[in-house]
């Protein structure tokens, strides 16, 4: 340790100040000596090659030129958000509000806030700590008299980052919070996909509900004409019966709509941030919107754009990579200089002005293969995260073609039921009128009238499946637009 001293001097005529100019020999014997101990470490710089992350194309061992899609029509290209092309002011209204109130979501904001802490918290170490210092110590000596020692200066301190260790650790923690904040946009980009399908379920559940009042007036309204021509001869009481059969199946419809419809409204608040009550969120006479134009698809490679989780593992891909030089850099010798300056003296009348420079290097000898096995980890765990993004761009493909597929299939499905109906309402118009005409007994009528009542609850079902598709559709796509901008 070399030390400045500005020392008091006594003259015969004066009290004056003066510097002692040998002390500036010190610093200069002192810096020489540092840069011949880290001649050699400095050498190993060359050593330490960055790991670089290769680029998407080079990262990704199977990318597809183009969709396998069913689809040849025109499609729309997003500019704002997935959930408007249904063009619901309804819908829009309630994913707003689920953006700013939904706890889950402030979860996950709370966790960005900590991953940015954490990586200012890292940053800071690259920069020198200045810190107080004020000590007192009292000697007591029995040949002697007691001795007071004060000091009231200022230390500072610093760790050279020659070999990168923590500008690599400050590195992937800033690619850490840049994950936690992908990882907000990927439950933002959930709960609006949550929000919709829910809205559109309660829409089915009323709509099913409304079918079913109807459904139960006309079985009523059958069963009274049976049982009028029962007064006049003119039917069988098994006619009346089996119309009385129907009419209670029917009616045992309606106790499983309304479970469903609570259910899904208790979930819907919920998701709002609300508590589970029966309030009226969506109207019970909306009606579901025809399917809109399909989203523009792009090519599979823009998945690595729009897919917040494909973006969450690249963020992960590279705090992996300076891991690994952080693991690399520990290996070799950590260099410290500093510096410790004040007033230090006897009691209160401390008037000696004391610098002193302070310079430390620590290097690992013999660590039974701690290091060396940490570097193997970060390594381990770059190659895991390499096989996790691949994965994960075939099965962000995967569901996109499926929604294609499924929709496609869906609509061919729903087209089908439909032509089913029309001839279900012909068989029964056809049956009627051969039962009242007398040409045949009851159980035609009943037949084509159940099976005419079914198929119309399948076609509200099956249209709402058609609407939550397209939702997986637009989620399975991902969004272009950032959704935090709407909340944060």
């Amino acid at each position: 340790m070399y030390h400045y001293r500005h020392i008091k001097q006594r003259g015969s005529s004066r009290m004056g100040r003066r510097l002692n100019n040998s002390v500036f020999s010190y610093p200069i014997i002192f810096i020489c000596r540092y840069i011949t101990w880290s001649l050699p470490f400095l050498l190993l710089l060359s050593c330490l090659e960055p790991t670089l992350i290769p680029p998407d194309n080079r990262l990704i061992a199977v990318t597809p030129e183009k969709y396998d899609s069913p689809h040849n029509s025109d499609s729309i290209v997003l500019d704002q958000y997935w959930w408007q092309i249904f063009n619901d002011p309804g819908l829009n209204q309630l994913i707003e509000e689920s953006l700013h109130d939904n706890f889950s979501l402030k979860q996950y904001h709370a966790r960005l806030r900590q991953s940015y802490a954490v990586a200012r918290k890292l940053d800071a170490r690259l920069y020198p700590e200045l810190s107080a210092d004020i000590s007192y110590d009292k000697i007591y000596n029995r040949e002697r008299a007691d001795q007071d020692a004060l000091f009231v200066g200022l230390r500072i301190s610093w760790e050279l980052d020659l070999w990168d260790r923590l500008s690599s650790a400050a590195e992937a923690a800033r690619f850490d919070a840049l994950s936690s904040q992908e990882e907000l946009e990927a439950a933002a980009l959930l709960l609006t996909s949550e929000i919709a399908s829910n809205y559109y379920r309660i829409i089915e559940r009323s709509s099913q509900y409304r079918l079913l009042q109807k459904q139960l007036q006309t079985n009523q309204k059958t069963l009274e004409i049976l049982r009028l021509r029962f007064s006049y001869g003119g039917s069988s009481l098994i006619d009346i019966y089996q119309q009385q059969e129907q009419l209670v199946a029917t009616r045992a419809g309606v106790p499983q709509v309304l479970s469903e419809l609570t259910l899904l409204r208790y979930r819907l608040s919920v998701l709002l941030g609300k508590s589970p009550e029966q309030r009226l969120l969506v109207d019970n006479e909306a009606l579901l919107p025809e399917l809109p134009p399909l989203p523009g698809l792009g090519v599979p490679a823009d998945l690595l754009l729009n897919r917040p989780d494909l973006r969450i593992i690249k963020n992960l891909l590279q705090a992996a990579g300076y891991r690994i030089d952080e693991a690399r850099a520990d290996q070799m010798p950590r260099i410290t200089i500093g510096s410790r300056g004040g007033l230090r003296g006897s009691g209160l009348r401390s008037d000696d002005l004391f610098i002193s420079l302070i310079g430390g290097l620590v290097a690992p000898i013999f660590d039974a293969g701690e290091r060396a096995s940490e570097v193997e980890r970060t390594e381990a765990v770059l190659d895991e995260l390499t096989a996790r993004f691949n994965q994960t761009f075939l099965v962000a493909i995967e569901e996109v073609q499926s929604a294609l597929w499924r929709e496609k299939n869906q609509l061919t499905l729903i087209a089908t039921k439909k032509e089913q109906l029309e001839v279900a309402r012909s068989a029964l118009l056809e049956s009627q009128k051969r039962y009242l005409h007398g040409v045949s007994d009851y159980l035609p009528v009943l037949t084509a009238l159940y099976s005419t009542q079914r198929l119309e609850r399948e076609v509200i079902s099956l249209q709402t499946d058609l609407i939550l598709i397209r939702v997986q559709l637009c989620q399975a796509i991902g969004s272009s637009s950032p959704l935090t901008e709407l909340f944060l």
